[in-house]
């Protein structure tokens, strides 16, 4: 059986994409970081999971079937950080409908298991990825030294999420949701 790589998020907005797209690029001539370019700018809400593709059609209906509270986000950006010396990130500032959003859409499909999603373990720190796991150790307080100060400030609404899978070697939105 044929098994897939998929995950769901927020897609940022084609001005913001197109703002981290600049850094990702710089990453890229810089320091040869390739692997935060197979995505588009995005908040990641449940991470990459493995499932088998004939399953995708529940997936979509269990998503489809989602429903939350909020009418809409407003999300705000601003800033930069790091995780460790492998992950450079644009910061989103604190929101409770987003880590609201991110739990109870966890819950929601962790009740179907045949789906393969679990609990997440790890606290959610939201942030939209310029680096990640192809930035050599050595080259990160250079980087660093590039983003620390660098002024960065979008913000943006959504009602929407998306489902992306592993096409090849990018990351492809294959489903929209509204909730």
């Amino acid at each position: 059986m044929s098994k897939q790589l998929y995950y769901i998020a927020l897609i940022c907005p084609p001005p913001i994409n197109e703002a981290v797209l600049a850094h990702k690029h710089w990453m890229r001539e810089h320091f040869g970081c390739k692997v935060a370019l197979k995505s588009p700018a995005h908040i990641t809400l449940i991470p990459p999971f493995l499932m088998e593709k004939r399953l995708e059609e529940d997936l979509v209906e269990t998503l489809t079937a989602f429903s939350f509270s909020e009418p809409s986000l407003n999300l705000h950006l601003g800033g930069f950080d790091h995780f460790g010396t492998g992950v450079i990130f644009v910061q989103v500032a604190p929101n409770e409908g987003l880590s609201l959003l991110k739990t109870d859409l966890e819950e929601h499909l962790v009740q179907h298991p045949d789906l393969g999603i679990r609990q997440e373990t790890r606290a959610f720190h939201a942030h939209v990825t310029i680096a990640q796991r192809d930035l050599p150790e050595a080259d990160f307080p250079a980087a660093w030294e590039h983003f620390e100060n660098l002024p960065y400030e979008a913000s943006f609404q959504t009602v929407q999420y998306s489902l992306l899978q592993l096409e090849g070697a990018r990351w492809e939105v294959v489903h929209t949701f509204e909730w």
